[in-house]
């Protein structure tokens, strides 16, 4: 359907942007999903709508493919690129900056965060390496439970609940 906002409780999605989003990650507001069209697009997770962008780029030279975003700090809500030239890049959304951080790298196809402790994976160098934004700042927010794991834990308070009311 395209780039979709799904709530993991009920299942229910919206459709907030069109079909072929590569490398999607969101905004620390929570309000904006970016993603990979030929350069990083911005759709509204607030009032969604596929045909219409808050946030683009343009196109980027050097294959974008994956995005990471950056929580506090300086960086704040700049957009981590990690390009398929081997280079890295970072746009502030704010100025409409591009630049390049890291180069001399491979193909970059991966970018993922690891919310645990706010870094972001990124494949260079035909490795799998971890970036950080230093003191004071992540790469990703806070991390939401899987689907999986809230029905487990739901049917874990049906259990409780219904095991108090037994014991009554």
């Amino acid at each position: 359907q395209g780039l979709v906002d799904i709530n993991p409780s009920t299942g229910a999605w919206v459709q907030v942007g069109p079909f072929g989003a590569d490398g999607v990650s969101v905004s620390p507001d929570g309000l904006t999903a970016y993603g990979e069209y030929g350069g990083i697009v911005g759709y509204s997770l607030a009032i969604p709508n596929p045909n219409s962008s808050v946030f683009n780029s343009g196109q980027l030279g050097g294959g974008p493919d994956g995005t990471g975003v950056v929580s506090g700090g300086m960086f704040n809500g700049n957009i981590l690129v990690n390009n398929n030239d081997g280079t890295l890049a970072l746009i502030d959304p704010a100025l409409l900056s591009y630049t390049i951080i890291a180069n001399g790298g491979s193909r970059g196809d991966l970018v993922s965060p690891d919310l645990s402790n706010g870094t972001l994976f990124i494949t260079q160098y035909e490795e799998v390496q971890r970036l950080s934004c230093g003191t004071g700042c992540s790469i990703g927010s806070a991390p939401v439970p899987e689907p999986a794991s809230l029905a487990l834990l739901g049917s874990a308070l049906i259990g409780m609940a219904a095991a108090r009311r037994k014991r009554r």
